[in-house]
């Protein structure tokens, strides 16, 4: 990737340049800011099943386009925004800036030609019933695995223990969104990982046999010795 050192941007990759220096552009017509508003959504962002509610997301890596794009919904739609900012790992690792449209996200994805209520509730059909019991699944194996690590459980790992435990049904980006501060979905299926991946290690180390996979049947025979 090329990079490209601009004033106060040093250092910066050139696609993360245009998209700044596109974010700074005065657009004085409406229908403008409109379409754009349109387009952001549409490749940035999509519906979700939040709590039976539908919300419309965008997440964006700068963080003048996110004010930007809050801007331009409250001005023109006078739907109000909230934006959180999350730490990003792994080959996507960065900041990340994600503007929500809760209360008002169906109706505002209707006026902006974004994805309809079909495409929500078919989310909700099938996507959303597979997390659902992955979920479920998940929570099963935490259940089994913090009682096993005790106190020994490192307090990131056992929080996002608990906040699967506390929310059995809901989704890795919701649960995300719950956490103090909040987490990207990644990084919360992360700490739930390693958070299994000590508790087998316990099991083996010491006796104690978790219940793994999707089966959720009691633990094994064997005991501590």
């Amino acid at each position: 990737m090329v990079e490209v050192m601009r004033e106060g941007l040093p250092g910066v990759t050139m696609t993360a340049a245009v998209k700044d220096e596109l974010s700074r552009i005065d657009l004085t017509r409406s229908c403008c800011r409109r379409a754009e508003v349109s387009t952001l959504l549409r490749f940035a962002g999509g519906l979700h099943v939040v709590a039976g509610g539908i919300v419309t997301a965008a997440e964006l890596d700068g963080g003048s386009t996110a004010k930007r794009l809050r801007t331009a919904i409250g001005e023109f739609y006078g739907y109000p925004s909230t934006v959180r900012v999350l730490t990003t790992g792994g080959v996507r690792a960065g900041v990340r800036y994600v503007v929500r449209v809760a209360t008002d996200g169906e109706a505002l994805a209707r006026r902006t030609g974004a994805e309809h209520r079909g495409a929500a509730n078919r989310l909700a059909t099938f996507d959303d019933a597979n997390q659902r019991r992955a979920a479920v699944t998940a929570a099963a194996r935490v259940d089994r695995a913090l009682p096993i690590l005790g106190d020994d459980v490192p307090d990131h790992l056992a929080a996002a223990g608990v906040l699967r435990l506390h929310h059995r049904h809901a989704s890795l980006e919701e649960l995300g969104q719950l956490a103090d501060p909040p987490l990207s979905k990644d990084a919360v299926a992360g700490r739930l990982r390693r958070l299994l991946v000590l508790a087998d290690r316990v099991d083996r180390e010491t006796g104690i046999l978790i219940a793994a996979g999707a089966g959720g049947g009691q633990p094994s025979g064997r005991a501590r010795s």
